[in-house]
């Protein structure tokens, strides 16, 4: 089993859900490292994989950005001190032995998107996708599943296809028309202004697909007809930004992710210096794993 996890959420959700308080006795601040710690541990002991990744943005803009200019422009900056933290995180990640892997110019979609094509095409069952973002529902396949963190690791939900048929009515596939007609607020897209989700939904399970739709557009209601013609390339940008790329150029083969013990020294060290009592303990009593 291939566990692939998207670093980013993680680390966001750790940083605002544990107080900032939680510093070394020198006033290091670590609460985003702690909760990614614990985390990604809980991870590991749930699905116990063979093979594991976690990819992560770079601060560099993405191709995105260049075809699109007010791509997420409206989301606020992270507080300074949680990026003080992001090197911590990679030694961590280090010590545990799990490949960490950034792509400049891509997000972390879409390296994430390239190892789940690498696997399907080795015929690799059991890839589960870890994310707080549910743009990763057009990956979902027989073989690969999600597991959306989006409230929390507690209540978090496995997406497969009959699961993301069940709760929207829609297969996997049709994930990216959906958002082209609905937009996403959360990356500054705004797709078709006035199409709710209801009217998304009756469009696609009609014609499939944006082409579908536009192929019959002469059949629709006049007001959703007007609101299609008029933003109809705002549509195609949105589902454009929305589908996560499969071809990154990635250094790694799917071998370099087989999951090896933790270097539990290192781990012990770094939990130590961090003062991360209770994880140190478990570190040098190598009784986790």
């Amino acid at each position: 089993m291939l566990l692939l996890i998207d670093g980013n959420p993680i680390v966001h959700r750790s940083f605002h859900a544990i107080p900032q308080t939680i510093k070394t006795s020198k006033g290091e601040l670590t609460n985003a490292t702690l909760g990614f710690t614990n985390s990604v541990l809980s991870l590991i002991e749930h699905f116990k994989p063979e093979s594991i990744a976690c990819a992560f943005d770079t601060s560099k803009k993405t191709f995105r950005h260049e075809r699109y200019e007010e791509y997420k422009a409206t989301r606020v900056e992270a507080p300074q001190g949680l990026y003080d933290q992001l090197p911590r995180i990679f030694s961590i990640l280090k010590a545990l032995n799990i490949a960490t892997i950034t792509a400049p110019g891509y997000e972390a979609d879409d390296i994430i998107g390239t190892l789940v094509d690498m696997a399907e095409k080795a015929k690799l069952r059991g890839v589960i996708i870890v994310s707080g973002d549910n743009d990763f529902i057009q990956l979902v396949s027989p073989l690969t599943s999600f597991y959306s963190i989006s409230r929390g690791l507690q209540k978090a939900v496995t997406f497969t296809p009959e699961k993301v048929k069940e709760t929207s009515q829609l297969s996997p596939e049709q994930w990216i028309d959906y958002k082209a007609l609905r937009g996403d607020p959360s990356d500054n897209l705004i797709g078709i202004p006035g199409i709710g989700e209801k009217t998304a939904k009756e469009l696609l399970l009609k014609w499939h697909d944006l082409d579908g739709i536009y192929t019959h557009i002469e059949e629709l209601k006049p007001q959703t007809k007007k609101k299609l013609i008029e933003n109809k390339e705002s549509a195609i940008l949105t589902k454009e930004l929305v589908t996560i790329h499969r071809q990154v150029p990635l250094d790694v083969t799917l071998k370099d992710l087989a999951y090896q013990e933790p270097n539990n020294v290192e781990m012990y060290n770094l939990c130590t210096e961090l003062e991360f009592r209770k994880l140190a303990e478990r570190f040098e009593n190598s009784a986790l794993f």
